[in-house]
């Protein structure tokens, strides 16, 4: 880190060679741990769906696997807008899973991982499926986001405010009127954007 850090370039090493550097090779490592010893802290932790030990965790996911498309693209917007803290057992979650270390889960490793946890290879092979929402053929973080992301976790209001801050992200900031409920007492509606 020193050597990065010198004033003058030609004493400052290249950038393939800090790559190559075994604390960067290595990084996973700690990653790794920290998501097996919260696991072990509390085995009724995980991060969203992800979570083995649930009662329902299988259906959970195998419903997930068969929302629509357009559901899907709007959980990953609303998951690339989430604050850090909110996605720190996501972080976790990915660096446990990605045994490479380079960022992707390939349809390979996605499948051993959720086999493993006790999903058949039909629901793990959807559940890929699901989350490669542009047939990029391997899963990156932002898609782990959207396939684990658990909507009951959040209160309405904070699902609204993502929404809002969503769509001042979409459009830039303007007046967003208040979200109101059906008349049918179903969900949300947009009144005005």
């Amino acid at each position: 880190v020193l050597a990065m850090l010198a004033r003058h370039a030609e004493n400052r090493p290249e950038a393939v060679d800090v790559l190559k550097t075994s604390w960067l090779q290595d990084a996973h490592g700690p990653c790794k741990s920290a998501y097996d010893a919260m696991l072990k802290a509390d085995a009724s932790k995980g991060w969203g769906l992800w979570i083995p030990q649930h009662a329902q965790f299988s259906e959970r996911l195998e419903a997930r696997s068969q929302q629509s498309w357009t559901f899907r693209m709007l959980l990953n917007l609303l998951g690339a807008g989430l604050e850090s803290s909110k996605l720190h057992g996501a972080r976790l979650l990915f660096r446990r899973m990605d045994e490479e270390g380079n960022g992707t889960l390939s349809m390979k490793q996605f499948k051993k991982i959720v086999m493993a946890a006790g999903l058949s290879v039909e629901t793990s092979e959807a559940l890929f499926r699901a989350g490669d929402l542009h047939d990029q053929q391997y899963l990156d973080f932002k898609n782990l986001v959207m396939l684990f992301m658990d909507l009951d976790a959040f209160s309405s209001e904070e699902l609204l405010n993502e929404l809002r801050s969503l769509v001042n992200r979409i459009h830039g900031p303007r007046e967003v009127h208040e979200m109101a409920s059906d008349d049918r007492g179903g969900g949300f509606k947009l009144s005005h954007l």
